[in-house]
């Protein structure tokens, strides 16, 4: 036998503004925010996502912002510096690493899609706890990705830089709603 494992920060849910930090309730306002949640380490890929941004920063026409929330892991020093110089943090670029639960909730829920690029991944928490918060969820096609988020979940290729990219216009095209 075996069990689907879960998501439960709804309790969190009820949780007044005054419980998020000032600093953060501002990034989810005025543009739309694409959020990830994990450990920052190589096998979650957040350089593939950031390449992706880049991409997106370069077109006039897009006005997104990435919202990276986790610890630093192993291995990804010449990553953060990437992150820590990069010239949009601040302004489209925002990196957190000591979020609270109802910070993390608050984040969930502000948010116009979870995008989960990881290469490898033992379940992959983060599109559980999106999809249970009624989040659009952006994740890279793995079968441990598929099993989570089932039809509920928008898939892209790691084999094809511009599949994120051109999902990530869709998006915006379309008018997903924001939260």
């Amino acid at each position: 036998d075996y069990f689907l494992l879960g998501g439960d920060i709804a309790a969190n849910k009820n949780a007044s503004d005054t419980d998020v930090r000032l600093e953060l309730q501002k990034v989810f306002k005025g543009t739309s925010c694409y959020l990830i949640v994990s450990t920052v380490e190589p096998r979650k890929n957040h350089a593939f996502l950031l390449d992706t941004f880049e991409q997106l920063w370069s077109d006039p026409d897009q006005d997104v912002r990435l919202v990276i929330v986790g610890r630093p892991g192993w291995k990804v020093e010449a990553l953060l510096e990437r992150i820590n110089c990069h010239p949009e943090l601040g302004k489209r670029l925002f990196y957190f690493t000591d979020l609270s639960d109802v910070e993390v909730g608050y984040s969930y829920d502000h948010a116009k899609a979870l995008v989960f690029p990881s290469i490898v991944e033992g379940f992959g928490l983060p599109i559980l706890e999106g999809l249970n918060r009624g989040l659009p969820v952006l994740a890279s096609d793995t079968p441990v990705h598929r099993e989570v988020g089932g039809d509920h979940v928008g898939y892209f290729s790691l084999n094809d830089k511009s599949s994120l990219l051109e999902a990530i216009k869709a998006f915006e095209a379309e008018g997903v709603p924001e939260k």
